[in-house]
Formats: C-alpha cells, structure tokens, sequence
C-alpha cells in the first residue's frame, strides 16, 4: 500500500502555522501596543513626531476610536482626552498642527511631546 503525501506539505504547515501565529500577535493589542512602545522610546531624530503621533491615530482606530467623518484633529483629540480623562492628545495634536501647517519640524518637537505620547499609548486599551 502506497502513502499518500501532499507535495510540499511541511512547507505548507510550516507557513500556515506561522500565519496563525503572526495573526495571534496582531490581535493581540498589548504585543502592538509594547512594540510601539520600545520602537519609538529609543527615537529622537527630526522624524520621530509625526511617525509617532500618526501611528498613535493608527493605534487609536485599532482599538476602535476611528475619527468620525468630518471630524477635525482638535474635535478627535478632545473627545480621545475625554475619553482617557487627559490632555496628552491634545498636546500632541497642537504639536502635530504646528508641523504640518507652519512647517516647523525639529527633534524637539518629539523631545518635548515623547512624554505625552508614551502616557497616552500606555492608557490606550488598558
């Protein structure tokens, strides 16, 4: 009696093991919320705001605070400080305004915000 054998079938189980994995970390909001938080701790360069505080949107809807249709960044970031009984979104989101209209980015803009940032990603989902 011959054995019946799927042709690449442990590289098959192997993949398919690894995406049920990869999907198990994805979905579990405290390993995203740990990874965002040890990626960004070690930044200081000139970039580091505006990635941090759009990954922190990112996060946001994530968990389920999507922004509403029409609604500004200072009408969400009220309504997030709200919700987290904080001003650290708005904070940031005045530093982020800052940047993106009037153009002044500098590593102190993360320097001084990485507090409020790292405050308000520690409170999400918690």
């Amino acid at each position: 009696m011959s054995e019946w054998r799927l042709p690449f079938g442990p590289w098959i189980l192997s993949g398919l093991i690894s995406f049920l994995i990869l999907l198990g970390l994805l979905k579990n909001k405290k390993i995203v919320q740990y990874y965002l938080l040890t990626k960004f701790a070690r930044r200081n360069d000139d970039h580091a705001f505006i990635q941090a505080y759009e990954r922190l949107l990112w996060l946001l809807a994530y968990v389920g605070w999507q922004r509403k249709d029409g609604e500004t960044l200072r009408e969400y970031a009220g309504r997030i400080d709200k919700q987290y009984d904080s001003t650290e979104m708005l904070h940031l989101t005045t530093e982020y305004e800052k940047i993106m209209y009037g153009g002044q980015v500098s590593t102190s803009s993360w320097i001084e915000q990485k507090n409020h940032w790292m405050s308000l990603v520690r409170k999400i989902d918690s």
